[in-house]
């Protein structure tokens, strides 16, 4: 029942997400300039830029989810192996204790406070794979693929 409802409550938002998509207000746009603009110009010499991405605990969570996917093989390990190969798909089955070892130490080297983007969530996964001595080959697809599951399960 609660399988059911996750997965009625993610269609309906992302169904809603697509056909409501949020708009700007639209302005008729004409070819004369208005005479009354006025224009500012400010001048920053330090600019600011926040990095966009997910915290380090909800991708904390998400590793964890992951983790129970590998070991139980939920609908989130079907995520995972969508778009891997067949090798890196059979090393996961065959090694799902070692690929939790090197989650461990990827959840290990994250902070809680800390914005993580898509990209520097495979590298920490993949050096956590790498540390367990998972092949160079598999760890990446399996860490590139754990990278796009965090980001759709934290974000």
């Amino acid at each position: 029942m609660l399988k059911k409802l996750l997965i009625g409550t993610t269609a309906a938002t992302l169904s809603l997400g697509v056909i409501l998509p949020t708009t700007s207000t639209y302005v008729a746009s004409s070819n004369e300039e208005p005479s009354n603009v006025l224009v500012v110009e400010k001048e920053t010499t330090s600019p600011e830029v926040e990095a966009a991405g997910a915290k380090g605990l909800l991708v904390k969570g998400a590793l964890y989810t992951i983790k129970g996917a590998v070991k139980a093989g939920d609908w989130i390990l079907g995520l995972i192996e969508e778009h891997m190969s067949n090798g890196a798909i059979k090393y996961l089955k065959n090694n799902t204790s070692k690929v939790n070892k090197g989650l461990d130490k990827a959840i290990d080297r994250l902070d809680d406070a800390q914005n993580y983007a898509q990209s520097t969530i495979r590298s920490i996964i993949y050096q956590g794979l790498r540390d367990v001595n998972v092949p160079a080959t598999y760890a990446e697809d399996i860490a590139e693929n754990m990278a796009a599951v965090v980001s759709f399960l934290a974000f």
